[in-house]
């Protein structure tokens, strides 16, 4: 069974058997629980007068948080709303027919999952038509799925922060993983995404909606966390102002690409290892770089590659007038990078890339198709957005730096990490000490770095 890319670490959750029990509790009438009050009381020698006021107060609050939750709690307005909505059945003697709830809410932190039967003639696809105006209404957002004829749907009700420093977030617990990325935090709390499983990521929006800093938390991130053993990096900012930071780390392969004959050359690089780790992993009789690292036979390690380019447009469509052979380093390298997205998995080469030009010219169908992860942010239209997430949303998100929709088993809004550009060199530089840039595939094979050295 493969292990999903996104992970999540959650709130502390509610379904310990204190809660549960007091839920079920309060689902009860109050005539009962005041029944088991007064008894109780009477048992323990409470005087007749003080027993009688304990239970009538002990059953009037039950029976006032019962009628909440039956009547104005989660539940009861989602139904409400999906028959508002148009979610239901008029049958033909007049009665109408909406959707029924089928066993108890299962609760997840503040967040719930419901499942519902719904009228006849109704079915998954008239819940997501009407989606919007539900979470409207509702002021939450949904996941809706069918498991058979019953319809699941999970109410997020976590409010999103408008900031999630680096360091906070970082702080707190993380999932299993080989290559974690943290994206920010969602309405299911911390979410994370394993580059070994995903494994090609795209980070899209307009200038100031936060990918950039995504990218540089992300970066920050992997470069702390894994020794240059472990990770190796490959950058290509041909506006050469995000990047460079990063391609002076150990992790480096290749210094800085900045044009597109230099793009060209170091993508030129990376296909070649590509080719020899899939010749290796034939002659051995490996599938992936997990069964090559973990075999325990005496090979070395092979370390996980990510390229990581920002501003694909720059590469993709600049307009190179007469230049034959600049058009030829800018098609090479278009073939390298889909060449990488199609082949890379299996040989631990992934890819981050970023644009604010999320069109079909910019990110060229060979290498979107094989892009799993979508991190979009604010764009500037729906068009736009219809091509990232295949809907308006990213053209509607609010206008809060770093907020976006993580695209992957499904959509979801999150907050982003955020790091300034200080303090991740000033991070960096602690961990790393004077930047060290290594070349070739000398380094890839495990050649001396400022780790081995320690």
């Amino acid at each position: 069974m493969s292990t999903p890319p996104t992970r999540y670490t959650t709130r502390p959750g509610s379904n310990d058997l204190l809660t549960e029990g007091v839920r079920a509790l309060v689902m009860q009438w109050g005539t009962v629980v005041g029944i088991a009050t007064f008894l109780a009381t009477r048992a323990l020698h409470f005087p007749t007068e003080a027993s009688f006021d304990l239970s009538v107060i002990a059953g009037g609050v039950t029976l006032a948080l019962s009628i909440y939750v039956r009547f104005f709690g989660t539940v009861a307005r989602l139904l409400r709303t999906l028959r508002d909505v148009g979610i239901q059945h008029r049958a033909d003697d007049g009665t109408v027919i909406g959707p029924k709830l089928y066993g108890r809410p299962r609760h997840r932190g503040r967040n719930l999952l419901v499942r519902l039967q719904l009228p006849p003639g109704t079915g998954l696809r008239d819940v997501l038509g009407q989606q919007d105006r539900i979470e409207h209404q509702l002021g939450v957002e949904l996941h809706a799925w069918m498991d058979g004829k019953i319809l699941h749907v999970e109410v997020l009700r976590h409010p999103i922060p408008a900031r999630v420093d680096y360091a906070d977030f970082y702080r707190g617990p993380r999932p299993a993983g080989k290559l974690l990325v943290g994206l920010g935090k969602g309405r299911r709390g911390a979410l994370w995404v394993d580059l070994a499983a995903l494994p090609h990521m795209l980070c899209a929006g307009t200038t100031g909606s936060g990918k950039s800093s995504l990218l540089r938390a992300t970066l920050t991130h992997l470069l702390l966390t894994y020794s240059p053993k472990q990770l190796r990096v490959v950058c290509i900012d041909l506006k050469r102002v995000e990047l460079a930071p990063y391609a002076s780390t150990p992790h480096a392969m290749f210094p800085l690409a900045d044009t597109i004959e230099k793009a060209a050359a170091v993508l030129e690089q990376v296909r070649r290892e590509l080719d020899d780790r899939l010749a290796d992993l034939q002659r051995l009789g490996f599938t992936d770089i997990g069964g090559w690292n973990d075999a325990g036979l005496g090979l070395p390690p092979w370390p996980y590659i990510v390229v990581v380019a920002d501003e694909l447009a720059e590469l993709t469509t600049r307009d190179l007038g007469s230049d034959k052979a600049a058009k030829a380093c800018q098609q090479a390298a278009l073939s390298r990078l889909s060449e990488c997205a199609r082949l890379g998995r299996s040989s631990g080469i992934f890819l981050i890339l970023s644009t604010q030009r999320p069109d079909a010219d910019a990110i060229p169908g060979q290498i979107k198709a094989n892009l799993t992860g979508t991190a979009a942010f604010r764009v500037r239209n729906a068009l736009n957005s219809h091509i990232l997430v295949d809907s308006d949303r990213a053209a509607q998100l609010a206008m809060i730096p770093g907020r976006g929709l993580w695209v992957c088993e499904r959509v979801e809004e999150f907050q982003a990490v955020y790091i300034t550009e200080a303090e991740s060199r000033r991070l960096l530089e602690e961990k790393w000490g004077a930047p060290v840039v290594s070349q070739g595939r000398q380094c890839i094979d495990g050649a001396p770095s400022s780790e081995d050295s320690e």
